[in-house]
């Protein structure tokens, strides 16, 4: 799915501005309320059986096998979250999503981002706004202070 982002060019002057890891603290926060939505979604829609589903749905920055290596070659200054189950239910989440000869697929994750996904730069870029002006101001405030 291909998704553009534009308009951000003042947010990542803001960026800029900060220390590194205040920037991407604040990338992370503002990305991980964006989120939420499609993580809130996916739980609601997750199948009901033991109620593992559920509560397995997760945001997380911890990154899973096989995409460690992806991640080094994006480079140190990418900010990389996941929303899917988490590894406890992860083997039950797919065979709901995808099925398997004795069970049939029940999708609940591709729907959600479908109808969620493309929404998430705007409300991305909304939420970080407040974030970036509210470090901004910190960092000027130390500055300011001479620490």
């Amino acid at each position: 799915m291909k998704i553009k982002v534009e308009g951000l060019a003042e947010l990542d002057k803001a960026i800029a501005e900060l220390k590194k890891a205040t920037g991407k603290s604040a990338v992370r926060k503002a990305l991980r309320e964006s989120l939420e939505p499609l993580r809130a979604g996916i739980e609601a829609t997750a199948p009901v059986d033991t109620g593992l589903l559920e509560d397995g749905i997760i945001i997380s920055a911890r990154k899973k096998s096989g995409r460690s290596k992806k991640a080094k070659a994006e480079g140190r200054n990418n900010v990389t979250l996941y929303v899917g189950p988490s590894s406890k239910v992860t083997v039950r989440a797919q065979m709901a999503e995808f099925g398997n000869a004795n069970q049939p697929a029940t999708p609940f994750i591709r729907p959600e981002w479908d109808s969620k996904g493309p929404g998430i730069p705007a409300l991305f870029a909304e939420k970080l706004r407040p974030i970036l002006a509210k470090a901004v101001k910190s960092s000027r405030k130390r500055a300011a202070k001479g620490k």
